[in-house]
């Protein structure tokens, strides 16, 4: 389950030292969230639109992750 949350975006991997933070494992192509959703089964309540909004609230988060580090490192 860890992985799959990971190659889905869930839960990203990623590190801040002295504040700056550095994203340990990047996505290439993520897995479907839905994937995720699915497996987990604490999420089967969700219909479609909740998944989507669930992915569209994950991806979002990613991208200001990797705004935050490309920031950092600049």
């Amino acid at each position: 389950m860890g992985r799959l949350a990971t190659d889905a975006g869930v839960f990203p991997l990623y590190e801040v030292t002295d504040g700056r933070l550095t994203i340990t494992r990047k996505l290439g192509t993520p897995k479907p969230i839905e994937e995720y959703l699915k497996a987990h089964g604490g999420f089967r309540h969700l219909n479609a639109a909740e998944a989507a909004e669930v992915e569209a609230q994950v991806r979002e988060n990613w991208a200001q992750l990797l705004e935050r580090e490309k920031a950092d490192q600049g």
